[in-house]
């Protein structure tokens, strides 16, 4: 069995390596083609490609199981009470903040330990508020 604090090491870990790769993975994907005279700028909201591949199909394995396990933790983890993070979804502009914040165990964890560093403790299990909206993995 492996301990929380291995798990959830692993876990920062490796959203650290998929961080770069947010566009691709979360965030809204868009391609631009240069015609002869214009740009074609083709943003895709949703898109279906069905590959056989077991490579393929373990990373997707993978990727589920992540975010499952991810997800536990940033329930626990979450340093956000539901009026903070109301305040903070009217204040932000950026999709990519936004994301952080619903998603990133990295951004809470670093939240808790900055105002740790301070003598401020924040409670643990924040995330359980019904009335908080993580990304759910599927």
């Amino acid at each position: 069995m492996v301990s929380e604090n291995d798990l959830l090491n692993t876990i920062l870990e490796w959203e650290n390596r998929l961080e770069s790769e947010y566009a691709e993975l979360y965030g809204p994907i868009f391609s631009i083609l240069e015609e002869e005279n214009y740009f074609s700028v083709t943003i895709r909201l949703e898109t279906t490609v069905k590959v056989v591949d077991s490579i393929l199909g373990k990373a997707v394995q993978f990727l589920e199981s992540f975010d499952k396990e991810r997800e536990k933790l940033l329930i626990k983890y979450f340093s956000f009470t539901r009026s903070e993070l109301e305040e903070f979804e009217e204040n932000t502009r950026s999709p990519y903040e936004l994301y952080q914040v619903a998603k990133s165990l990295n951004y809470h964890i670093g939240i808790r330990e900055k105002f740790r560093n301070q003598g401020i403790l924040i409670p643990y299990n924040l995330g359980e508020d019904p009335n908080i909206k993580l990304f759910k993995s599927k």
